[in-house]
């Protein structure tokens, strides 16, 4: 994932509330197991290993922070036990086994979550956080981006 990316993700997790934090999380999830199937593409072992890891451990952060008292985590829970059960095959193993499966149906499960969070009103999970403000400006030759946060400022 390149450092664009993750500013990118940075950000809306500090505006995400609880149930757009998920989508968010399918989002990284996703697209960590795309940069898998890249890697072993292009037989790069290392960053194929990365990147399944990488999606297992946010797919256990899923798993973990289920609420086991609605019905459907028990369902929820058993396909997060697929995912990372066959991401763990894949790193043992080195293949790429099942990784198509697994995007279709982490994809199918972040638009359901999509869904949800659009009828969530609540607030952001994190109410301190600074606010981010950022702007273009011109220099001699080259384009700045400047960006404000909090009492912190970088360029």
């Amino acid at each position: 994932m390149t450092k664009e990316q993750l500013k990118e993700y940075s950000l809306k997790v500090t505006q995400s509330n609880k149930s757009q934090l998920v989508v968010v999380t399918y989002e990284i999830i996703l697209q960590y197991l795309k940069e898998a199937l890249g890697a072993y593409k292009e037989d790069n072992r290392e960053d194929f290993f990365f990147s399944c890891k990488k999606a297992k451990q946010f797919i256990d952060n899923l798993s973990s922070s289920l609420d086991m008292t609605y019905d459907i985590s028990s369902n929820l829970s058993a396909i997060y036990r697929f995912c990372g059960s066959s991401l763990s095959n894949n790193i043992v193993k080195g293949t790429d086994e099942n990784i198509d499966e697994l995007i279709q149906m982490l994809t199918e499960l972040k638009g359901s979550f999509e869904q949800l969070a659009l009828q969530d009103d609540s607030k952001a999970v994190l109410q301190n956080d600074s606010q981010v403000y950022a702007g273009l400006t011109y220099g001699k030759g080259t384009l700045n981006e400047t960006v404000v946060s909090g009492n912190l400022f970088q360029a």
